[in-house]
């Protein structure tokens, strides 16, 4: 059975907020509204904000008709990408299509070696950069399939939405 990312259900006492998102414009929400998934209070916020902005036209979260295929460096082999949301809104009387990454602003800087050969930062850089590689493929072929298919990519994060305590 392939690996679908909707059967991937929210993980309670995770590390991160994890639930279902109650959809409240269910005639904007393309797929099924009662299993909208955020792993994130960052992507929870950004679903209420694309759920009531009036111009949000349509949205989604996880399309799986939007699968981008990356090569991953550390598996050594490729890999599909779901991209958090999918969202139809107008811009000055045009609609833009946009899909959309919400991740904490962190995880998009290149993490910084470590001056000392301490076993456990050399671990943790590791790791760190594992993870930075990894969302940066991810990045560089969904701008590739966006500059395609005439749409724009956007990363979402703190700076952009508040979660609401």
């Amino acid at each position: 059975m392939a690996f679908n990312i909707k059967n991937m259900k929210p993980i309670r006492n995770g590390k991160h907020e994890q639930g279902y998102y109650a959809v409240i414009n269910k005639h904007k929400y393309i797929g099924d509204f009662n299993n909208v998934i955020y792993r994130s209070s960052y992507e929870r916020t950004f679903y209420a904000e694309l759920d009531t902005d009036p111009n949000v036209l349509y949205w989604c979260v996880e399309p799986p008709q939007l699968k981008i295929k990356y090569f991953n460096k550390k598996k050594r082999k490729w890999a599909s990408y779901f991209p958090d949301a999918f969202c139809v809104k107008m811009v000055g009387g045009v609609e833009v299509k946009c899909l959309i990454e919400v991740k904490p602003k962190s995880k998009l800087k290149k993490p910084v070696e470590p001056k000392t050969n301490d076993s456990k930062k050399m671990i943790s850089y590791q790791r760190r950069m594992d993870e930075y590689n990894v969302l940066d493929a991810k990045r560089k072929a969904a701008v590739d399939f966006c500059k395609i298919k005439g749409m724009e990519y956007i990363f979402i994060t703190e700076n952009t939405v508040k979660p609401k305590k």
